[in-house]
């Protein structure tokens, strides 16, 4: 079918009527992020299959479950209460029937009533309806054919290869599973008609080996050795079917580890220098910390050196020097004042002789007293009057005299004390402290130059870390493998090495299984036929020239279907390298080409160079476009399918990983493939590139839509007034 037609009438973001039409070629859809390129896919996939994406849960869901999100916003918002609102999708195709050409409206509707601001009521289902154009109008059509238009809009069998989202391509040609290629070729070819072959011979075989063993055992001349030999038979032929199942899904394991361990082999390799720059980085990282940490605790040493071991004194190596000469000028002082204190005490026995000639007792009164005695001129002791002048005067007078006298010898005996004993001590100390001073300088010097070699190694390590630091960097650039994925590469290695032996082992296990219980039921028949009496008789040749025959047909069918999904495998992988290089064509980096390599029952992609040695470490657009071929190649690979032409090939946003060269190189090849294709993309906004596709595809470009919201996508808080506008560029 062509699609000539979408109408979305407040679908999702899109309210009000909006209509966009198509051409047969290449149709491109171009809008910036949350411009409304998925919901015209979920257009599509709606009307097909009554389902839309949620990108929430990442998959496709039912009607039902959507419900009133299905309508635009601004719909809803319009919408009064009590009143209803409808989101619809209208398709018109066109195809042929019965060699006339014919056309339809696919028409799919939903409606809900607004009971309150934000609640909705419904049974929330969808309405499908078409209508088939009749000379003049459009007519509707009987429910009983429905499936079969929407079957030929797009077959289950055939959507998965023509209908899908760009993130859908790894999922979507998993070549980790077994089946996928297997599955493709069955849709797109004949190849099942050998399958029924294959059933019918095997079938047949098994008939006539039954016939045959029935007459071996009427003309046996030991029946029970014969229902012996029988039961051991079928007993070797159970063991050689569960071995071959078992042989079977442990090739298939096998397998899907080689291509696991094939897609991480490159990246193992990464993973492993990435994890040992890490340790190198973490243990420099630690030796760093270790040193800073020495380094501070050293300055903070600095500080009880400085008394410890006398760094405070630094420059004060004269003082010792200085104390010798100030020691000797005190005891040559010293001396002098010896004679004096000679003098001082002849004067003191004079001063006793006198004291004793007084009247008055030893230091009473003391010498305030005297002083006021004098002042009030009376005496305290007596009550007599002591005029200044008179003898009790002058007494009074001489007693204070000789206490100040005493005083004044008292406070001279203390100036005049002896501290030569005390200052030899201390220079006997100073004479160490000396010494001290004097290696003072090399011990800083020392510790400057410890700190100075260790702050040197710490800005050695620094820039090994540097060094190291950049080299990961660069190593996660180009692989692509993040610091903490690097582990479970390893691990997830690791863990396929382990599967692999393992898996190994159980092959041959199971191979050595079969060969064993083989040999073991050709035995028995060897014997069965031993038993057998009469074995030219007319009965017994012809039972076993049909056994014969029917093993033989067995093997020609086995045969001719291996071939012919031989040669199907290589045209796809004709057709696959055929589209890789058209899309490949403009780029200057290395895209090798690609080869289907048999790995157990199937068959992986490999991206090789010419010499056919595997590409290492491919890019992820390199990977896609692979995917991308073999999907193509599904399609066209088959001449005698018409799905390129009958089908039209929807996809959102398949060229969002790739570069401008892939992007002409994907668009000029699907307008090659496929009779009417319809895809979106944001790339396209760029104008540049924009105008080398129109120039590129020339009449292979169907059209070129613009679409854009009326709100920016960061200001969407409230879409009751978002609306989608539609431009036709060409």
């Amino acid at each position: 079918m062509f699609i000539k037609s979408l109408v979305l009438n407040n679908f999702q973001c899109y309210s009000g009527e909006n209509e966009l039409t198509f051409n047969k070629g290449l149709n491109i859809i171009i809008g910036d992020n949350g411009a409304g390129k998925s919901k015209i896919y979920d257009a599509f996939y709606w009307l097909r299959y009554d389902k839309v994406f949620d990108s929430i849960r990442r998959e496709f869901t039912a009607t039902k479950t959507v419900g009133h999100a299905l309508i635009a916003d601004r719909a809803k918002n319009e919408c009064a209460i009590d009143e209803s609102v409808e989101a619809c999708v209208q398709m018109t195709v066109e195809t042929t029937k019965q060699g006339t050409p014919v056309e339809y409206k696919i028409i799919r509707s939903f409606k809900a009533k607004k009971i309150g601001e934000n609640e909705w009521k419904g049974d929330f289902k969808s309405e499908l309806y078409i209508e088939e154009f009749d000379i003049i109008n459009f007519k509707p059509v009987k429910d009983t054919d429905y499936d079969r238009i929407l079957d030929r809009l797009m077959p289950e069998n055939v959507k998965p290869y023509m209908w899908f989202q760009g993130e859908q391509v790894d999922s979507l040609i998993d070549f980790k599973k077994s089946e996928t290629l297997i599955e493709a070729i069955n849709i797109l070819s004949n190849i099942k008609e050998f399958d029924i072959y294959k059933a019918i011979a095997a079938t047949a075989l098994k008939a006539a080996e039954d016939d045959y063993q029935g007459t071996q055992k009427r003309f046996s001349s030991d029946k029970n050795k014969s229902e012996e030999q029988e039961c051991l038979k079928k007993q070797a032929e159970e063991k050689i079917s569960r071995a071959q199942k078992d042989l079977e899904n442990a090739q298939a394991e096998l397998a899907r580890v080689d291509e696991a361990m094939n897609t991480l082999i490159d990246k193992h390799e990464d993973a492993t220098k990435i994890n040992n720059l890490k340790d190198k980085i973490d243990s420099c990282a630690k030796e760093i910390k270790k040193l800073e940490g020495d380094l501070e605790k050293k300055k903070l040493d600095f500080q009880v050196r400085l008394f410890s071991e006398k760094w405070l004194l630094m420059g004060f190596d004269n003082v010792a020097d200085d104390f010798e000469k100030r020691m000797k000028h005190y005891n040559d002082k010293k001396q002098a004042e010896k004679v004096e204190k000679q003098a001082a005490k002849l004067a003191n026995e004079k001063i006793d002789a006198f004291k004793k000639a007084s009247f008055l007792p030893k230091n009473i009164p003391t010498t305030p007293y005297l002083t006021e005695m004098l002042e009030k001129q009376r005496c305290y002791l007596c009550g007599r009057e002591a005029k200044e002048g008179s003898e009790a005067w002058q007494t009074i007078q001489s007693k204070l005299q000789e206490d100040q006298k005493v005083e004044e010898l008292v406070q001279d005996e203390v100036k005049h004390y002896d501290f030569s004993k005390n200052y030899t001590e201390l220079a006997s100390h100073a004479g160490f402290m000396k010494r001290d001073i004097l290696n003072v300088d090399s011990g800083i010097n020392r510790y400057r130059k410890d700190i100075k070699e260790l702050k040197e190694v710490i800005d050695t390590k620094k820039l090994k870390l540097g060094e190291l630091q950049q080299e990961q960097e660069r190593l996660i650039s180009r692989s692509g493998i993040q610091e903490g994925e690097s582990y479970n590469i390893k691990t997830e290695y690791r863990n396929n090495t382990a599967d692999k032996t393992k898996y190994t082992s159980q092959e041959n296990n199971y191979k050595r299984i079969i060969e064993r219980e083989t040999n073991a039921k050709i035995a028995t028949e060897e014997k069965l036929k031993g038993l057998v009496t009469h074995k030219n008789t007319p009965e017994i040749l012809e039972k076993e020239t049909r056994k014969n025959l029917m093993q033989h047909f067995k093997n020609i069918v086995d045969n001719t279907r291996e071939r012919v999904f031989l040669s199907l495998i290589e045209r796809l992988e004709a057709e696959s390298n055929k589209h890789f290089s058209r899309m490949t064509a403009e780029n200057r980096a290395i895209s090798g080409k690609i080869v289907l390599v048999k790995t157990g029952k199937t068959y992986m992609p490999k991206n090789v160079d010419d010499n056919g040695y595997d590409i290492s470490s491919p890019n992820d657009s390199n990977i896609i476009l692979i995917k991308l071929a073999v999907i193509m190649a599904i399609i066209s690979a088959k001449k005698s399918s018409d799905s390129a032409n009958l089908y039209t090939f929807i996809s959102d946003s398949p060229v969002s990983k790739f570069s401008d060269n892939y992007i002409i190189g994907f668009c000029r090849t699907t307008a090659e493939v496929y009779g009417q294709s319809i895809i979106t993309s944001k790339e396209l906004l760029n104008e540049g590139l924009r105008t080398r596709i129109i120039n590129e595809l020339g009449d292979k470009l169907g059209s070129l839509t613009l679409i854009e919201p009326n709100i920016a996508e960061e200001e969407r808080a409230n879409r009751n007034t978002l609306n989608i506008s539609i431009k036709k560029l060409k």
